[in-house]
């Protein structure tokens, strides 16, 4: 596709997205004592209790990885395409929220400094 420059700067564009679709993709981190069944079902109501959620395609959810101080998990959902930013927004605050109710730690990185004497 060619814009001419004088179009790009003086023209108002529009982006017209090809599909009325969009995946949003949800990364949250639990607490190694928590319960993985339990934190998946937490970021699961909550994030289908939202009705712009679409519930097809079917929420994806899955531990994804084993980090420093947190077992990860990512939420996938399906929303219309001008509904992405609010849903990611809402979605975020009201898992945490969530979590909070239902006794599920966001761990964070200790350090420990060891000082040498001498």
């Amino acid at each position: 596709m060619i814009i001419p420059n004088g179009q790009a700067w003086g023209d108002v564009i529009t982006n017209y997205s090809a599909n009325p679709t969009r995946r949003v993709d949800f990364a949250f981190s639990i607490d190694y004592g928590d319960d993985i069944d339990k934190a998946m079902e937490v970021i699961r109501e909550t994030l289908m209790a939202d009705e712009r959620v679409r519930p097809e395609p079917e929420i994806f959810m899955a531990v994804t990885a084993h980090g420093e101080s947190s077992v990860d998990l990512t939420a996938r959902v399906w929303v219309e395409t001008g509904d992405y930013w609010a849903v990611y927004f809402a979605g975020l605050k009201n898992v945490k929220e969530a979590f909070d109710k239902n006794g599920i730690s966001i761990p964070y990185p200790h350090r420990v400094n060891i000082a040498k004497k001498g």
